[in-house]
């Protein structure tokens, strides 16, 4: 009986770290493992006059999920406004990189962004886009509060 469990154990386990290595295929909550072929890119912040369209302040939505490690903690009000507000109006190219996500953020709507604060990056279904150093310290603060 117990070589069973462990082996029912082993195969779930071999399963998900197959699964988790997956290729990116353009979702926000697809987190990429880097291989022997492909390098670690180099990321650099984006200047606060690079960051393209103006942030609007209030998006609609007044709760977001920010999942990290598979856990999910719940944001809601001015926070969720600024995760919104920035994450949606960021300038997201189709150049993704391999780099992993450090957490989701997913909207009422169901949309999802992986986000890279030490990379500065933030990555949807629409490409990835680059984070200032201003909006990654708030973004981290956001996320910090809510998970601590």
């Amino acid at each position: 009986m117990k070589k069973s469990v462990i082996l029912v154990f082993v195969l779930m386990l071999t399963l998900y770290i197959f699964t988790a290595c997956e290729e990116y295929d353009g979702g926000g909550d697809v987190t990429v493992s880097p291989t022997a072929q492909t390098p670690l890119c180099t990321h650099e912040f984006e200047t606060a006059e690079a960051t393209g369209k103006p942030q609007i302040g209030y998006c609609g939505n007044t709760q977001v999920t920010v999942t990290i490690d598979g856990r999910d903690y719940l944001c809601y009000g001015s926070d969720a406004i600024y995760l919104m507000d920035t994450l949606k109006h960021l300038e997201y190219t189709n150049e993704i990189c391999r780099c992993i996500t450090e957490f989701t953020v997913t909207t009422e709507d169901g949309k999802k962004y992986g986000i890279n604060l030490t990379e500065g990056f933030a990555r949807c279904d629409d490409g990835q886009a680059d984070l200032t150093e201003e909006q990654a310290k708030r973004i981290g603060e956001i996320v910090d509060g809510v998970s601590g």
